[in-house]
């Protein structure tokens, strides 16, 4: 049987068409994701030109790829401007749909296709929606390409209609499952020190920015990052205690986030809370390789992050930390790898219960076998999408 970026290969040659592609990558979750499969188009032979926004760039260097930077859609329109035969522009979602709007209706204005990529599971409307219009969508571009049936399931909720929907997987999970242990013995070693045996890592977000912390606010989740990082260094210091086990608690910022910054709340957090004994040790990353702190961690935990639902396609526990939330969130309650907690004793009961079932059963390293169908199959949807339009 023929694999499927062979097939691509073997149909794109036999008909010997290029496409030009622009893509617009405003986030690092937009980056991750659509790296590998921009990456596997220009192997094909299309010409792929990237414009990225600051999120992006150092997950675009460190996939290889070349792109021009941008800092707003304006931006992107002057470079768009020069480019010659464009079939499609691709980009992801953003909570800034009027940025991203801006970027559709261009295209579409100049009869190029527009497809978007959602890459995670939360505000599927507000993505299509100019802020404050009572028109729910009226920025969607032709195409949404989505994760899973169930982001399908909640778009067609939103509005969205059916026929502009295609699950392609998102390729930025594709080489999760094939995880090794390797990758994150180096970074391991590097931060324990003599003594300490375990390795927490937690998953910093800027959920304030997004979301607020009035608690009279419509958006407000019910908690900010701040609340959730006292919580959960609350429930490690407890457990370090308890297991007589040094532990050590390391925090990823979210990209771009001032470590300083973060440093100072944790140091006030350990102060307040009076954590401040032997077995329990807070440091915040610089710079880290997120497959080297999933696969060197003996529990991931964070709030809503998409790197949450990465570390639980491999065999690390995961666990979600939302105090007192409001609402459901879709990317932590539809993955049931994904243990949610909402209280500080939850969580530390979760947290015992994950490290003794580890010692139990000794994590497997999955490294031999094989997954690009994401990337693939985004691929070609991509050059699907192209042809049916061109045609019509």
């Amino acid at each position: 049987m023929t694999e499927p970026r062979d097939f691509i290969l073997t149909q794109e040659n036999s008909r010997n068409q290029q496409y030009h592609i622009a893509v617009v990558s405003r986030t690092t979750g937009c980056a991750n994701a659509l790296a590998p499969t921009m990456a596997l188009l220009q192997d094909l032979g299309h010409q792929v030109n990237i414009l990225a926004f600051p999120p992006s760039w150092k997950s675009l260097d460190d996939a290889g790829l070349h792109y021009e930077k941008i800092h707003s859609a304006h931006d992107g329109i002057e470079i768009l401007e020069r480019l010659e035969h464009l079939d499609l522009l691709l980009s992801g979602t953003s909570e800034e749909a009027d940025e991203d709007g801006i970027l559709w209706r261009w295209a579409e204005a100049h009869g190029i296709s527009t497809m978007a990529f959602l890459d995670s599971w939360a505000n599927y409307s507000m993505r299509f929606t100019t802020p404050g219009s009572n028109r729910p969508l009226d920025l969607l571009p032709d195409c949404v390409a989505v994760p899973d049936s169930a982001a399908r399931t909640r778009m067609t909720e939103a509005g969205c209609p059916a026929d502009r929907i295609v699950v392609t997987g998102n390729p930025a999970f594709d080489a999760w499952p094939n995880l090794g242990q390797e990758i994150g013995k180096t970074w391991r070693e590097s931060i324990l020190q003599p003594g300490e045996t375990i390795v927490i890592t937690f998953v910093m977000e800027v959920l304030r920015e997004y979301y607020g912390d009035d608690p009279d606010s419509p958006t407000y989740l019910g908690y900010t990052e701040d609340d959730a990082l006292a919580t959960a260094m609350k429930a490690v210091s407890d457990l370090s205690e308890q297991l007589c086990q040094p532990i050590l608690f390391a925090i990823a910022p979210y990209p771009g986030e001032d470590s300083r910054k973060l440093e100072t709340m944790v140091n006030s957090i350990v102060s307040n809370a009076e954590l401040q004994h032997d077995s329990f040790r807070a440091v915040v990353l610089h710079d880290h390789d997120r497959y080297a702190i999933v696969s060197g961690s003996d529990i991931v935990t964070g709030m809503i992050s998409t790197l949450l639902y990465e570390a639980s396609l491999t065999d690390v526990p995961v666990i979600s930390i939302q105090p007192r939330r409001r609402f459901p969130n879709d990317l932590t309650d539809l993955h049931p790898e994904i243990v949610v907690t909402t209280e500080q004793e939850a969580m530390f009961q979760a947290m015992k219960a994950a490290l003794e079932s580890t010692r139990e059963s000794e994590r497997h390293d999955s490294s031999n076998s094989s997954s690009l169908d994401a990337t693939r199959t985004l691929a070609s949807s991509i050059i699907s999408r192209i042809g049916r339009d061109q045609n019509s």
